[in-house]
């Protein structure tokens, strides 16, 4: 009879001891800190250089990329058959062209909630439609004949809804956001599979759900510089992240403000978190160019002002260290620079593109 305990032990309980109750620890990582204070780098003020207004077909816009010498501004337009992307020239604001025709046919672009450059010797413009769960790789310089076909080189299916994504020159991409997993990011390739990659980041502290976890740390993402980094910045805190491609935690940039969100558990059980009074924005974008990392920062109230603007630029060094703040006489809601020459494009709340000269 005992052995036969110790048969029954060996065959069926002990392996379900391992499958169920040992699951592997996550090694904690201590992530360096650096802190940004006005302090320590004094903004310097900074006029337009020159502005002009958008078509005035455009209903509602959003998001703006600089590239060749151009300005894409994406729309949303709420009608059926109107352009989704409006291609500027950077300097005139004269009108090259349009593309993702609104009809809800295949391949349309019917909404653009992400905008980003994959960087490397062939840049590509990349588009995210969340109607469509697809994201849309566009030759960045197409002749101007071409943009009305859209210039489209590939698309990638997604299964779910990125609040960010970056785009690295090997063709990998970092997407994170409301995932049913518990990981910060998931790691893609344009050739389309993913597999899951776990990034150490903030939030995790607060022992709430991934999604709550995503929509406390919003994140604005981006790739690219010599040597590539990978920058992830908070939307509701004043916080980037710095990793190298291949996960490894640079360095955590602490901005001004309170590093963390400022928000509560309402009384409301339909509800599993509510900002605070005290809540405010904090990275609103974020670029990464070959010297530099370029960021939008609010630093607004949440519910009192209009913080989905900003007029605060934090540039660092790939390292994290902070080595200019500008500070912009007109808000704007999306950025993009020129990493050349240092003239950043701003979308301002009037239509307008507005043009600033950060770097001498």
């Amino acid at each position: 009879m005992i052995a036969f305990r110790k048969i029954l032990f060996f065959s069926f309980i002990l392996p379900a001891l391992f499958i169920f109750g040992c699951e592997e620890e996550q090694e904690e990582v201590s992530i360096p800190k650096t802190s940004l204070s006005y302090q320590e780098t004094e903004p310097e003020h900074r006029s337009p250089a020159f502005q002009y207004p958008l078509p005035e077909e455009m209903i509602n816009p959003r998001k703006l990329v600089f590239a060749d010498q151009r300005v894409y501004v994406s729309d949303r337009p709420g009608q059926p058959g109107r352009p989704t992307l409006y291609v500027l020239n950077a300097e005139s604001g004269d009108l090259v062209g349009y593309m993702g025709q609104r009809r809800h046919g295949p391949g349309d672009l019917v909404s653009i909630t992400i905008m980003g450059l994959r960087p490397g010797a062939q840049p590509r413009l990349a588009l995210f439609d969340p109607t469509q769960l697809v994201v849309s790789f566009l030759d960045s310089e197409a002749a101007d004949d071409d943009l009305r076909s859209g210039a489209r080189i590939a698309e990638l299916e997604l299964n779910d809804i990125p609040d960010g994504l970056a785009f690295l020159s090997d063709g990998r991409i970092w997407a994170s956001g409301l995932w049913s997993e518990p990981f910060r990011v998931i790691e893609l390739s344009e050739r389309g599979g993913r597999r899951q990659r776990l990034i150490p980041t903030p939030g995790y502290q607060f022992g709430r759900s991934p999604r709550v976890f995503n929509e406390l740390w919003h994140s604005v993402m981006a790739a690219g510089g010599d040597p590539e980094v990978v920058a992830i910045a908070a939307r509701y805190a004043a916080r980037i992240d710095l990793y190298e491609p291949d996960g490894e935690p640079v360095i955590a940039i602490e901005g001004p403000d309170p590093a963390e969100p400022v928000y509560r558990h309402p009384d409301d059980d339909r509800r599993e978190f509510e900002f605070t009074e005290d809540a405010i924005y904090g990275y609103l974008e974020v670029e990464v160019h070959e010297n530099s990392i370029v960021a939008l920062y609010s630093g607004r109230n949440y519910r009192r002002d209009d913080g989905v603007y900003g007029n605060y630029i934090h540039v660092f060094d790939l390292e994290g260290n902070p080595s200019a703040t500008f500070e912009l006489d007109v808000p704007v809601r999306s950025i993009s620079m020129d990493g050349q020459t240092g003239r950043l494009y701003g979308l301002a709340d009037d239509k307008q593109v507005v043009a600033f000269d950060l770097l001498d």
